[in-house]
């Protein structure tokens, strides 16, 4: 069985930037990733949710994907509201993330991707990047919401800047897979053991 904490990373930005639409999305148990497409591909710019008609409008899959058969895709809408909304809430550049995604064999322009990025990253997640950056020059020590510390080294550029970024959300989901995993390993009966720990999922087996 793999059990995985669902949106676990763009979960805790929301609430560490305090993104208004984003936060609605969870607490009204909305597809986020929708959510971000609809503001992406659909010319969404309300500070409410979209309607469902509107959400439904976004796929999972792709035409041809969906025509294979294939129920995961790495093409669609939702997919790609996903993974830029990830890589630039870390202030990824555009031009970056066009090559890792062609590396994929997914083809985004250059200015396609500029232009999801002017959309998807709304005012507090920037507010967010920029405090983040101002701790950095404070202080090299960050601490997530759990007590975990981290040390960064080297000078303040733009890579160190994103691990930063990353590490204030990737650093939590980790340690808090990890509490799940001592419950989960003292409550397994007999026969049954864990077998990992994959991010923000975990891994086990049992009769």
């Amino acid at each position: 069985t793999n059990a995985d904490l669902k949106q676990a990373e763009v979960m805790i930005v929301a609430w560490d930037a305090r993104d208004p639409l984003l936060i609605r999305a969870f607490t009204e148990f909305k597809d986020v990733h929708r959510v971000r497409a609809c503001v992406a591909y659909r010319d969404w710019t309300s500070a409410d949710l979209p309607p469902d008609s509107l959400l439904d409008t976004i796929r999972v899959t792709c035409d041809d994907c969906e025509a294979r058969g294939n129920k995961d895709c790495s093409h669609s809408e939702r997919y790609l509201a996903k993974r830029m909304g990830h890589a630039f809430a870390y202030k990824m550049g555009a031009r970056k993330l066009v090559r890792i995604l062609r590396r994929e064999e997914i083809f985004v322009t250059e200015a396609e991707a500029k232009r999801i990025k002017s959309l998807v990253v709304s005012s507090s997640i920037a507010a967010w990047q920029d405090r983040v950056l101002e701790e950095l020059r404070t202080s090299r020590w960050q601490t997530n919401a759990l007590g975990r510390k981290r040390e960064f080294y080297g000078l303040l550029v733009e890579e160190l800047i994103r691990d930063s970024l990353s590490n204030k959300a990737q650093s939590l989901v980790g340690d808090i897979i990890k509490r799940a995993q001592l419950k989960l390993f003292h409550s397994l009966p007999s026969h049954s053991r864990i077998v990992t720990q994959t991010h923000d999922s975990l891994t086990f087996c049992h009769p």
